[in-house]
């Protein structure tokens, strides 16, 4: 699977989003710019391996050739900053309709105050920088995977997830987590690593989001 790319090429894309990371003032929040790199590059990556020529998880085509064509013929000025808030819609809005917790967090929602006074902040500053459209094109470039089981593990070059069990259903609850579990790098590791493990094991067109109840700890 991985010779489509290569492992290195995903580790370009995470270097990348970093390098651009520390020379905006993005990474003013002290002690999570790692967070906030990793929290972009797992999602730009889930999302893309969601979209329609890879996995189909969800409709959408919005980080693809196509996607990028159409978004430019509607947002000519602005359609690379366009394309991370747009795709990010989709899946959100896919949660929304399918967990049944109101208060959840997932991979693309950590809470109110880290997506809006953190991320919103960091993502909108990133995507002013001429490297974002070398990011997006990076992006554009992961296609034609399409999953039968436990692929993550090679996809990103991770030696280790952690065991969870995967029921029939669209979402799957995994526990519950504090609002700020983003500030401790332990946590943080556990908390995409175990969402990850979730993610190894959905095939081409079938997807069980995991999420956790907010507001507890594990």
């Amino acid at each position: 699977m991985m010779d489509k790319i290569g492992g290195m090429y995903m580790k370009n894309i995470r270097q990348k989003i970093n390098d651009i990371a520390l020379k905006t003032t993005a990474n003013k929040y002290k002690g999570i710019n790692d967070v906030l790199v990793d929290t972009l590059y797992y999602r730009l990556m889930i999302m893309r391996l969601g979209e329609e020529e890879n996995n189909a998880w969800w409709e959408s085509s919005i980080l693809s050739e196509v996607g990028r064509r159409n978004l430019q013929k509607f947002f000519p000025n602005t359609f690379h900053r366009q394309r991370y808030h747009i795709a990010r819609k989709i899946l959100i809005d896919k949660e929304t309709r399918e967990i049944p917790e109101r208060r959840y967090t997932s991979l693309f929602n950590y809470g109110y105050t880290f997506e809006t006074e953190i991320f919103k902040p960091f993502i909108n500053e990133i995507s002013e920088t001429e490297e974002w459209a070398e990011v997006l094109d990076m992006i554009e470039k992961v296609k034609g995977y399409k999953f039968n089981s436990y692929w993550a593990r090679d996809f990103f070059e991770i030696p280790r997830l952690p065991s969870v069990s995967v029921e029939k259903g669209k979402v799957l609850e995994i526990g519950a987590i504090q609002e700020t579990f983003y500030s401790m790098p332990n946590r943080f590791d556990e908390f995409i690593r175990t969402l990850l493990a979730v993610y190894d094991k959905c095939t081409t067109g079938n997807v069980i989001t995991p999420y956790y109840k907010r507001g507890m700890a594990i």
